[in-house]
């Protein structure tokens, strides 16, 4: 087959297996249908999907008022300087974070915005090797990274 005649084929499939789930009325993605677990530590994060690209950190606090709200981070495409669609909210407690879950489907700035428990953040692991080489020869040097620029294939 194709890939484009399998990817019909597992879109069909899916369609026809969420046909009859009550309440389902649609997905964006699979996430949205998982069960969300909460946070038992901070940071007690959300996910703000759908947004306004017209939204602000003011109009995204004044929107989770009374939910706590500690800091508002919208995501903006870094080549175009212009938001993304979506953002994320940090609630200063567990409280404030299932009051924010509350307003999920509610009308924000002319549409619906999406709630939901953020992932946490990938940290990022540096690997640290004595003695062998430097950071600078791993990443800017003409070896290990950039074979290449030697003649390699």
């Amino acid at each position: 087959m194709a890939p484009i005649a399998v990817r019909h084929a597992v879109s069909e499939y899916l369609r026809h297996i969420h046909v009859d789930v009550p309440g389902f009325s649609g997905y964006h993605s699979i996430r949205d249908n998982l069960p969300q677990v909460l946070p038992d530590k901070p940071p007690f994060t959300a996910h703000l999907g759908n947004l306004s690209y017209d939204a602000t950190v003011e109009t995204v606090t004044e929107f989770f008022e009374g939910c706590n709200v500690v800091n508002v981070r919208i995501i903006e495409d870094r080549e175009q300087a212009r938001p993304k669609g979506f953002a994320y909210a940090e609630f200063g407690d567990l409280e404030g974070l299932k009051t924010a879950l509350t307003r999920d489907g509610q009308t924000f700035q002319g549409r619906t915005i999406r709630v939901k428990v953020a992932d946490p953040r990938r940290s990022c692991l540096l690997i640290f090797i004595p003695f062998v080489c430097s950071v600078t020869d791993l990443f800017l040097s003409e070896g290990w990274i950039r074979p290449w620029r030697r003649g390699h294939a």
